[in-house]
């Protein structure tokens, strides 16, 4: 009995390692039929298109669905929970990217790898702290055909991952953005690694809406540089942005084209060359993150000469009016909160002083005869408070303010509206509207106009 036992023992033992090796056989056998399924294409490793996908909320939606799926390895191991739950803490903070190639022939990813930010220099090694994906099919399997599609066109940044994605393409190769009072090209930028952006542009700037003297009824036509320096976006607008611009004044008109002799006219002139200056960004978010909503804005003009009279060639006594120097600064509180799907509501509160000065204009005198006549000085104190939705998701782009502005030195003021409307972000148009205000026994100033009304067509190319 206990030889016929000790038998079966042995025959079954046996038998299950005969079964493993066999198993272990065909599966090998498998996999060696699936690769050579596959043509090799070792040859073009140089022409297979590589990129990074660097968009936060994508690589974190990608990664969750790694997750999900049980999939990452480190080293042919799963990863402990701790492990895994110390890793996503990077993914969660947008320090984590993901590596693509594209197959030679067919454009299907063949790989997919995760790494960190802190290695990406030219001379160091990157991290790779998962085991690498390089099957499509599987690749495909976990991350879903919708997904997988998006991920191999690149379309990114990406809100939602359920809808069809249009992308603002902030800050990338190649931007016209054509407007007449805000035109922008963009020539040269600066890649410190695969999110950080310094990008550099030659501008125009015509109007200031926070001292009312928008788009052409300001005398003054800025063309200067803009410097931009964008940390990295998260549905489809920068997570951190800085811009510096600095420029020079070109006159937009000149007294001699609109004054009719003996006449005062209405309009604001210009009576010197300018320099101007605006600069806006969340430096709050470095001293205390929780401020990360305020950004800080700044905008500035100060006149470096005086024009004399023979500037403006005129031959008759006539005056008009001039602004010289201004200063804004607000404080704009973004993402406020999403009103109705229509956009998120931004809200923005700050100080503008603007100087005006009255000229006469004799054609016999050398100089203009400043004729100010105001016992307030030549600054107007203004505060200014706005609010706004704005959407930069989907087909429709748009922007929708109102703004108010109260002259505390001369008790008058305006509010506004000023919209923005693009499609695809590629065409739109920009209009704007003004009304002055002031108390019955005041009135209006006198350099100012009852109504503003600005408006451009948008043409925007880039890539």
């Amino acid at each position: 009995m206990k030889k016929h036992l000790l038998f079966l023992i042995i025959l079954f033992l046996f038998n299950q390692v005969f079964s493993q090796e066999t198993i272990d056989e065909k599966i090998k056998y498998i996999e060696k039929v699936y690769r050579n399924l596959e043509y090799n294409t070792i040859a073009f490793n140089d022409l297979k298109e590589t990129w990074n996908l660097t968009d936060p909320m994508f690589v974190r939606e990608i990664f969750n669905r790694f997750v999900v799926s049980n999939a990452l390895r480190i080293n042919g191991e799963k990863p402990t929970v701790d492990t895994l739950k110390k890793l996503a803490e990077d993914v969660f903070n947008g320090y984590v990217f993901v590596e693509l190639k594209k197959r030679y022939y067919d454009d299907e990813i063949e790989l997919l790898r995760f790494f960190t930010e802190s290695t990406i220099n030219e001379d160091t090694v990157r991290t790779y702290f998962f085991d690498e994906f390089n099957d499509p099919v599987y690749i495909k399997s976990v991350l879903g055909e919708k997904v997988y599609g998006e991920l191999k066109a690149k379309l990114y940044s990406l809100t939602d991952l359920s809808k069809t994605f249009y992308d603002s393409k902030e800050g990338y190769k190649f931007d016209i953005f054509c407007h007449v009072q805000n035109p922008e090209l963009k020539f040269y930028q600066l890649t410190t690694n695969n999110r950080n952006k310094f990008l550099l542009s030659a501008i125009g700037r015509w109007g200031n809406d926070y001292i009312v003297l928008p788009g052409w009824y300001d005398p003054h036509y800025v063309i200067g540089m803009k410097i931009r320096y964008i940390d990295y976006l998260v549905n489809n607008q920068p997570n951190s942005a800085y811009n510096l611009e600095i420029g020079f004044s070109v006159d937009s008109k000149w007294p001699g084209f609109n004054f009719v002799e003996g006449s005062y006219g209405r309009r604001i002139y210009s009576s010197s060359s300018n320099l101007y200056i605006h600069a806006d960004g969340n430096p709050l978010k470095l001293i205390w993150p929780k401020l990360e909503k305020f950004d800080l804005y700044f905008d500035g003009s100060f006149a470096m000469s005086e024009y004399s009279v023979k500037d403006y060639d005129i031959n008759y006594i006539s005056q008009f009016f001039s602004n010289r120097n201004y200063l804004v600064f607000l404080v704009k509180y973004k993402n406020l909160t999403n009103l109705m799907d229509l956009g998120m509501l931004n809200v923005g509160l700050g100080l503008a002083s603007f100087d005006i000065y009255q000229y006469y204009l004799d054609p016999h005198k050398v100089n203009l005869i400043n004729a100010n006549r105001s016992s307030k000085g030549y600054f107007k104190n203004s505060i200014i408070a706005e609010a706004g939705i704005e959407n930069f998701t989907g087909l429709l782009q748009h922007k929708f303010y109102l703004q108010l502005g109260y002259d505390i030195t001369e008790s008058n003021g305006y509010f506004g509206l000023k919209t923005q409307i693009m499609l695809s972000n590629s065409l739109g148009f920009d209009f704007k509207f003004f009304k002055s205000f002031a108390k019955p026994q005041n009135g209006i100033p006198f350099f100012r106009l009852d109504n503003y009304i600005v408006f451009s067509p948008i043409i925007r190319i880039n890539y």
